[in-house]
C-alpha cells in the first residue's frame, strides 16, 4: 500500500509536535502531575530532608542518608515553618513557611532554589502532604483540610 506524501508529511509534523510537548511537559513537572512521574528530573528518593537554622534562619536542607553532602535547598527571606512534603516522584518538596506575617504553603524543586506560594490566603496553614499521584496537596487551614488540585 502506498501512502500519500502529503499524508506523510502532516504525520511527521504530528509526530515531532507530540515529541516536543512530551519533553517540555515533562521538563515543566506537568508529567507527574498526570501521572507518568518521567522526565521530572532529579529525584530526592534516597535522601534525607530536613529544617535547620544553621544559617540564621529556618531553612530546608537534603543529605544523603550517610549524612554525607549536606545541601541548602531553600533560599530567601522565607521562614521554613513545617517539616517538608516529598512529592511521589520525588522531584518536588512542599513546606509551610512565613513570608512578613503570613504563612503559605510553599514548594520548590528538588535540586533548591526560590520556593514558590501554593496558596495566597492569609490564614494559618500546617501540615502540607502531596497526594499519592502527585495531582493534589493537601494542608490544614484554620482547622480544616484542603485539598487542591496541582497544576
Amino acid at each position: 500500500m502506498k501512502i500519500n506524501p502529503e499524508l506523510k508529511g502532516i504525520l511527521a509534523i504530528l509526530l515531532i509536535a507530540l515529541l516536543i510537548g512530551i519533553l517540555l511537559a515533562g521538563t515543566s513537572g506537568k508529567l507527574e502531575q498526570w501521572g507518568l512521574p518521567w522526565f521530572t528530573g532529579e529525584k530526592i528518593t534516597d535522601k534525607i530532608i530536613f529544617v535547620s537554622d544553621r544559617s540564621g534562619s529556618r531553612q530546608v536542607y537534603s543529605m544523603n542518608l550517610d549524612g554525607s553532602e549536606q545541601k541548602q535547598l531553600t533560599t530567601g527571606d522565607i521562614k521554613i515553618l513545617s517539616a517538608p512534603a516529598i512529592s511521589p516522584a520525588g522531584n518536588r518538596i512542599a513546606f509551610v513557611g512565613m513570608s512578613g506575617r503570613s504563612t503559605q504553603v510553599f514548594a520548590i524543586h528538588a535540586t533548591g532554589g526560590s520556593p514558590r506560594a501554593l496558596t495566597a490566603s492569609g490564614h494559618s496553614k500546617r501540615l502540607p502532604a502531596y497526594g499519592p499521584n502527585a495531582k493534589s496537596l493537601s494542608y490544614i487551614e484554620s482547622g480544616r483540610v484542603f485539598v487542591a488540585e496541582l497544576s
